[in-house]
């Protein structure tokens, strides 16, 4: 995840607002309670401040051992006007950034824009175009075969066919890729991915926000809401899956090789 947070302290100098439940959560944690009532992790202690005060290195007791790290509240406190000795250096309070991996933070910036659901239906065309290659590759034994295959007995297989054949394939041919991620779990993520697609091509933005959306259900107009959580998951896992599978010939290259 790449958000940036505060501590408690600067967001309060700040005057910025908070859910209830977020101040619940830091009462708890001032008491020395975790939300189920039992002991809370120990609290930060500042290890070493910059030349105006705001701590750059903070640490906690964990078990027998004292551990450092570096403080991650990214408050600048001098220019928002308040004391950098306040801060605890605490991870606390989000005030931006987006959920999701350093890939969709490219992404985001190749685009000039927050990535939106759509891109998830691409992202899941090309998954299903390269499970299709990859079966005819294997299943074929020259260029021309493989092309044929792909055009004429793979293209008229459902989707849901092609992924029982890879997974049977898989499970036959590479037991020992199957028994560990993340090939264990590409044909159940393909799977995901192809439903989360389905919700998204078949659905429209309600009066231009894509993260709440209708999809006509029989006679029925049903809301769907996505969160940017939701989609930056999404977004990783079609980028892995996509790793995922044009690395799959290679299995069975480093076979015929040995």
């Amino acid at each position: 995840m790449s958000y940036e947070y505060i501590c408690e302290p600067c967001r309060q100098a700040l005057g910025l607002p908070a859910e209830r439940s977020y101040l619940n959560k830091i009462r708890r944690e001032a008491g020395g309670l975790s939300k189920s009532g039992t002991s809370s992790k120990p609290p930060l202690k500042v290890v070493r401040r910059d030349p105006s005060g705001k701590p750059l290195v903070v640490g906690t007791q964990q078990a027998a051992a004292f551990v450092a790290f570096p403080a991650g509240c990214s408050c600048s406190c001098r220019a928002n006007g308040h004391n950098p000795l306040q801060c605890t250096g605490a991870e606390q309070f989000k005030v931006g950034g987006r959920p999701g991996s350093g890939a969709v933070d490219e992404l985001a910036e190749k685009l000039g824009r927050e990535p939106i659901p759509e891109l998830v239906v691409a992202r899941h065309e090309a998954c299903q175009a390269l499970v299709a290659y990859f079966l005819a590759w294997r299943f074929g034994s020259s260029d021309e075969e493989r092309i044929h295959l792909e055009s004429s007995e793979l293209s008229g297989m459902g989707y849901e066919e092609q992924l029982k054949l890879l997974r049977d394939l898989l499970q036959e041919e590479r037991p020992e890729l199957m028994c560990r991620k993340p090939y264990c779990d590409i044909v159940p993520n393909l799977r995901k991915l192809a439903r989360f697609r389905n919700d998204i091509a078949h659905s429209w933005p309600v009066d231009g926000d894509f993260f709440t959306r209708s999809k006509r259900v029989k006679t029925e107009n049903v809301t769907i809401r996505i969160t940017p959580e939701e989609l930056a998951e999404y977004l990783d896992m079609s980028m892995a899956l996509q790793s995922q599978l044009w690395f799959l010939p290679l299995f069975w290259d480093v076979r015929r090789g040995a």
